[in-house]
């Protein structure tokens, strides 16, 4: 991704230009009285433009990014286009942020098979503050404002007791609540070098395991800076067989 940004007195504006490519590698394709039909993979592809701008003489922010989305899988392709908003309040002198973003505003142009389906919508809301007397960032999210009911039953969690008794997983108000919950840590935030920790209630919930101390739901990483350059490492835990690795890089083109 690329990124321009500019500023006169308090103003300010930026625009942006990326592009978002995810390859699913290769597959055995069978049909369906199980004989092989070769190999077959699977990719998608999304070219996004957008651009946000400083309400004059306030603290309030307002963006949209423009998004053209193709995805691949077989001889088969669909075609789309989506919208996403977000509005922003910056107090610089406190340092606080709150947001609220509306991603996925579309629709498919050209459907798989004839058959149009809808496009993930997910509305979001953040807040984050700078500690007054210590080095320390604080995120909360409220993810999936959409849809309030995430939580679902989960037959893995259920319990039985010494007389056979079974008593069904049954999430509350409360673990639903939290499963829109997300905490994010930044130690040292916006020096040369910053640790950062995350923790998903959702994820944590919907990969648990009785008795199994996996870690779900946990992410932690750090972030160095090299003059313009900015280096990030993260690590996400999902279960004991899956996790992944992320690597950015940052680049001040001021």
């Amino acid at each position: 991704t690329a990124s321009y940004a500019y500023t006169w007195d308090r103003h300010v504006q930026t625009f942006h230009a990326g592009v978002t490519y995810l390859n699913y590698g290769k597959f055995d394709g069978f049909d369906e009285q199980g004989n092989s039909t070769g190999e077959f993979g699977g990719s998608e592809v999304a070219v996004s433009m957008g651009y946000a701008y400083n309400i004059p003489w306030s603290d309030f922010y307002v963006g949209a990014n423009l998004k053209f989305i193709s995805s691949k899988l077989d001889i088969y392709t669909s075609f789309g286009g989506a919208v996403d908003i977000g509005f922003l309040y910056y107090n610089e002198d406190k340092a606080i942020r709150a947001a609220v973003v509306i991603r996925n505003l579309g629709t498919q142009f050209t459907p798989y098979n004839e058959i149009y389906e809808d496009l993930p919508l997910e509305i979001s809301a953040g807040f984050s503050n700078n500690m007054k007397y210590l080095p320390l960032r604080l995120h909360v999210t409220l993810e999936n404002l959409q849809q309030w009911n995430l939580a679902f039953v989960n037959e893995a969690n259920a319990q039985t007791d010494l007389d056979g008794n079974v008593t069904d997983d049954e999430p509350g108000f409360i673990n639903n609540a939290l499963r829109h919950t997300v905490l994010g840590l930044e130690i040292f935030p916006e020096q040369v070098f910053e640790v950062r920790l995350g923790y998903s209630f959702r994820r944590a919930e919907e990969l648990r395991i009785e008795n199994t101390r996996a870690f779900s739901g946990v992410s932690a990483g750090f972030s160095l800076k090299m003059n313009n350059l900015r280096f990030s490492y993260t690590h996400a835990r999902y279960t004991l067989a899956s996790h992944t690795s992320l690597f950015g890089v940052n680049i001040n083109l001021q």
